[in-house]
């Protein structure tokens, strides 16, 4: 029929329809009956157990119908096979002593065309099993067969053999592969194969064993073929050294080379690879997949593998594997950390895979300052280390920019450790990481740290001004964060040897301050007695915390910020990011679907495990007026947030509201949770010098190792807050110009500035930038020390670049605004 016909006989049956429906009346159609079919069952199935027997199937009708088999299926016997109305159909199953199987039915009305399918799944007495102890097959060169054993209960006759040559130009050097099942949970499979006559090349191919149940399950098995050349040989074996000796520079891998192994990453896991940020909304979530760390036999050197694709990666933890190289290109990486990693690993060229365990694996331990590049990439154990700061998660972010969120702005968090010997370095955490927000404190005590050695920069903690990600392959500073960071391959690498209570350190705090505590101490003013406007520690009672915009330091009323509304401090809170978890929203697949992590919208079940911050009821301290914000949650004490239940009874023993609403899943906390310190004051531009936070504390009877933590952030979607800042101390309490040369020098350090969603940098944060900075030996044995943290210029963004403004007079909102939440003086027990 041409299609001018065709568009004729629409059009006519168009116009019939419309006349139709034109010459009734409400009347008449009303007197037509529906018709009702079906079961209440979901999606019609109907699961009967594997030992048989009957069931009963509910049938909703309003007519007569009759009962078609889609197909026979003599393990099922219908009690009737038509009916009238509401009713009963009996359905009698034998014993299943195989697999599941399945078999489905149609209910058909007599009435009118209506039909509903009906899907009778019954269980099996046994699950198919289906593996083999190394997945990849040699195959002789000269031609022949080889016989392999399945460890497998399913019948060769169920299953399905697919073979894929990875040179379609040389296809068809495989026979017909057979199988023969030799016991109860045994097969042998046997690879006929011609002879291989090119001397170099070696011939592979991947073979797909697949068996499908009768419910659609599938059950398979992938396996490496790999035929020898016309010599006998897969290739030349090469130690991890003598590859790098062979390939200086790198370059692709032209020859048959195999290099024998330890696989040491966990793929499953998350936290394998760095996901490329590719703009600064888009993220790579691939790497992480294609990403595997192998080292040495012997642990002395490793390797990072990159596969072609996410399915080319079948590496497990601790497999001891060969890879045949050829067709690979070798990178090398000399900025400043020397490593290499390998690209375009395929499946084809795996020459042997053998399951292993953690026992199997080369155990180097190791204090952070013995470590050199040639532990890059292999498995290592820190020593004596510690989590200096003591709040929130492994990965303490606003979810609201990751993919916790359904957002692709932020890839991978920077931890801080320090170990015993003062060495700080990071641990990261990638934002895809199965186990990173689960509810789980980070390790209070110190211990041993494990995972994998890696030298990878950080834009989001140190970056430049007008550069891009593309500037990190030519500049070495570019988010530069230290030489070597470790990145965990499971929880255990984290909590396995990590004390939790922090009695077990070797370290001990002078102060701390993870949350609002005001001194209770008056002080005479001219408006009467007032609060004492310090923040005293939460942790000891070792000295106060302040901001210097204040009258005490200016000299003037006209530069004080009292801020009466928050306990006469001269700073407000701020909001942090230190709950606990679970996290995810109803945008994040990989967070929100996994059990018990449904938070989104609900503050009952997405508000479980608390603020993140620990209260030792021996030394830590709460003004009077906010014990109310302390309380017994599931056992332990903790600070909560100002607030009612979700219920609105504010009953004991409720968590109450911190991450609510529709933040709930985001990780945060707001600043009426009184967990950070803000300001907006930060330059005297009539002096020109910066204001400051200011730290007093006692060393006395303290004789080695000291050290400050602070974790900071400027929190100011607006921008505008100092970008540079410097650490000094004295002996004396002032900010008089005439004092600057009482004060020394310690160290200086950046401040990130905050996220914004509508303008997000690849040098902003939506967290906190935890910093670790060691303090001179002068400093111990002294009653009363200070530290100032100020600004060193009025350098800062204007929310386009890095550094491409300076800081005004004018003050709007939250302009300037920089915050801190976390301070910490320790020493060595």
């Amino acid at each position: 029929m041409n299609t001018s016909v065709k568009t004729i006989l629409k059009t006519f049956v168009a116009a019939l329809v419309l006349y139709a429906a034109a010459s009734c009346d409400l009347d008449e159609t009303s007197h037509i009956p529906l018709v009702e079919l079906g079961t209440p069952l979901a999606d019609n199935v109907c699961l009967i157990e594997a030992a048989g027997g009957d069931y009963d199937l509910q049938v909703l009708s309003n007519g007569q119908y009759h009962i078609e088999m889609v197909s026979q299926a003599p393990w099922l016997m219908l009690g009737a096979t038509e009916g009238n109305g509401d009713g009963i159909v009996k359905l009698t199953a034998t014993e299943n002593k195989e697999f599941k199987r399945m078999v489905s039915f149609v209910l058909c009305s007599d009435v009118d065309s209506r039909r509903d399918t009906v899907y009778v799944k019954q269980k099996g007495a046994i699950e198919a099993e289906l593996s083999m102890q190394n997945t990849t097959v040699r195959l002789p060169g000269a031609g022949g067969s080889v016989t392999k054993v399945l460890s497998t209960n399913i019948p060769s006759s169920y299953f399905v053999i697919d073979v894929d040559y990875s040179d379609p130009d040389d296809a068809g050097w495989m026979g017909d592969i057979t199988l023969q099942n030799t016991g109860d949970a045994s097969a042998d499979i046997v690879f006929p194969v011609e002879s291989n006559a090119n001397e170099l090349s070696v011939r592979t191919a991947e073979l797909n064993l697949s068996f499908v149940d009768g419910w659609g399950d599938k059950v398979s098995l992938d396996l490496i073929l790999m035929q020898e050349n016309a010599n006998g040989s897969l290739g030349v074996k090469r130690s991890f050294a003598e590859i790098r000796g062979e390939y200086p520079n790198g370059g692709e891998v032209t020859t048959d080379i195999i290099l024998e192994g330890i696989v040491v990453s966990n793929t499953e896991g998350g936290n394998a690879g760095e996901n490329e940020q590719t703009n600064s909304a888009a993220i790579d979530y691939t790497i992480s997949q294609k990403t595997v760390y192998i080292q040495s036999l012997d642990g002395s050197l490793g390797f990072a593998l990159l596969t072609s694709t996410e399915n080319d990666n079948t590496f497990k933890q601790f497999d001891k594997v060969q890879l045949l190289l050829k067709g690979a290109e070798i990178y090398l990486y000399d900025s400043p950390a020397k490593y290499y990693q390998i690209e375009g690993v395929k499946k084809f060229m795996i020459a042997s895979q053998e399951k292993g365990t953690i026992a199997d694996v080369v155990r180097k331990e190791k204090f952070y300052n013995e470590l050199t590049d040639d532990d890059i990439y292999t498995y290592v154990t820190l020593k004596d280390v510690e989590f200096p700061i003591r709040k929130g998660s492994i990965c303490p972010i606003n979810e609201g920019y990751s993919v916790g969120d359904g957002s692709d702005r932020f890839a991978k968090y920077p931890l801080l450790v320090r170990d015993i010997n003062g060495d700080s370095f990071y641990m990261y955490t990638n934002t895809v990481c199965v186990y990173r927000n689960d509810g789980t404190m980070v390790p209070q005590g110190s211990g041993k740290l494990s995972g994998v050695i890696v030298h990878e920069r950080c834009s989001r903690f140190e970056w430049k001004n007008g550069k891009d990600l593309l500037d990190m392959e030519d500049d070495p500073e570019l988010g530069y964060i230290g030489r070597y960071q470790i990145r965990h391959q499971t929880k255990e690498d984290i909590y396995r040897d990590m004390n939790m209570d922090f009695k077990d350190n070797f370290s001990e705090l002078l102060a701390e301050y993870r949350y609002w505590n005001p001194g209770t101490e008056t002080l005479n003013t001219e408006e009467g007695e007032v609060q004492n406007a310090v923040l005293k520690p939460t942790y000891g009672e070792n000295g106060w915390f302040t901001h210097t915009y204040q009258t005490k330091y200016t000299g003037l009323s006209s530069k004080d910020r009292t801020e009466k509304d928050h306990y006469n401090q001269h700073m407000v809170p701020e909001v942090c990011f230190s709950y606990l978890g679970p996290i995810g929203t109803s945008k994040s697949p990989l967070f929100y679907t996994k059990e018990g992590m449904v938070n989104y919208g609900n503050t009952v079940t997405g508000n479980q495990n608390g603020m993140g911050i620990v209260l030792d009821p021996s030394k830590d301290r709460v003004n009077p007026n906010m014990e109310e914000w302390v309380g017994e949650f599931r056992g332990t004490q903790q600070w909560l947030a100002p607030g009612t239940s979700p219920d609105g009874s504010d009953a004991s023993n409720t968590l109450r509201v911190a991450n609510g609403g529709g933040n709930a899943g985001k990780g945060w906390c707001s600043d009426n949770c009184y967990c950070a310190f803000k300001s907006t004051n930060w330059w005297d531009f009539e002096l020109d010098r910066g204001y400051a936070w200011m730290i007093n504390f006692s060393t006395a009877g303290i004789t080695k190792e000291l050290s400050l933590q602070i974790s900071v952030l400027n929190s100011s979607q607006k921008f505008y807050s100092p970008r540079y800042w410097k650490v000094e101390w004295s002996e004396v309490d002032s900010m008089k110009p005439e004092d600057d040369d009482k004060w020394n020098h310690v160290a200086d350090y950046t401040v990130s500035d905050i996220s914004q969603y509508a303008n997000t940098l690849y040098s902003s944060m939506p967290g906190y930038k935890a910093i670790d900075i060691r303090l001179p030996a002068e400093l111990l044995g002294k009653q009363n020390v200070y530290l100032r943290l100020m600004p060193r210029d009025k350098a800062c963004s204007s929310g386009a670049d890095y550094t491409d403004a300076f800081l005004t007079s004018e003050i709007n909102g939250d302009m300037h605004a920089s915050s801190i939440d976390y301070i910490g003086i320790r020493y060595n027990k």
